[in-house]
């Protein structure tokens, strides 16, 4: 079970181009330019299934340990995967998937998830929004009607790493308000023409002193 106080953060970081000053921009702004930046909207329809693989690193401050190894995202529009491996006894490795709907995250060990995967089990809009795993799935909250994935609304900018970032509050459709997650959607002014693509994405989850990436 989780300890009282446990949050949950999600930033997710892109760097595209914008014409318009970052605090003028409305919420349908902020997630079309967003969405373009991953790619046309032509192109973005022609995908049927994405596969990712990567490495992955689990952080432990109680006890402090850390452990890496590697990680496979599988997606198309009903389906996601995310399969991680780690070199840690009491954390071998992380199955989380979502299919048709249907939740399933096995036992890390006899009878005991992971911290991250209890937590998404107590959670499941955070799965079937499509905000786990971010724009590196076809699952992503922002792919299609975002109004039907749940409550958006933007709440101002702020600084990530010293870069501007708007900031758009979510909520699952299903879960609970006391749940706040924030998405850190980072702008980057170009005053010369680059290829408008997703630069930077990272997504991050801190679950009681612990950290999986």
């Amino acid at each position: 079970m989780f300890a009282k106080g446990l949050s949950f953060f999600v930033f997710v970081t892109f760097l595209f181009i914008l014409t318009s000053k970052a605090q003028e921009l409305r919420l349908e702004e902020v997630v079309s330019n967003h969405t373009n930046s991953i790619g046309k909207s032509d192109k973005r329809k022609e995908l049927k299934n994405i596969v990712l693989l990567g490495m992955s690193e689990f952080r432990s401050k109680m006890p402090e340990r850390k452990s890496v190894g590697k990680v496979a995202i599988v997606s198309d529009a009903s389906n996601l995967l995310v399969i991680s491996s780690f070199l840690a006894e009491s954390y071998p490795y992380e199955k989380i998937g979502i299919f048709d709907s249907k939740i399933n995250i096995p036992f890390v060990n006899a009878g005991v998830r992971s911290p991250l995967g209890d937590f998404l089990w107590e959670h499941p809009g955070i799965l079937k929004s499509g905000l786990f795993s971010g724009s590196m799935s076809l699952q992503w909250s922002f792919s299609e009607d975002y109004s039907k994935r749940g409550k958006l609304s933007l709440a101002g900018t702020k600084k990530v790493d010293g870069k501007k970032a708007h900031v758009i509050e979510f909520y699952p459709q299903g879960g609970s308000e006391s749940l706040k997650i924030r998405l850190f959607l980072m702008l980057k002014l170009f005053n010369i023409s680059v290829p408008n693509t997703a630069r930077n994405i990272r997504v991050n989850k801190r679950l009681s002193g612990n950290s999986v990436r």
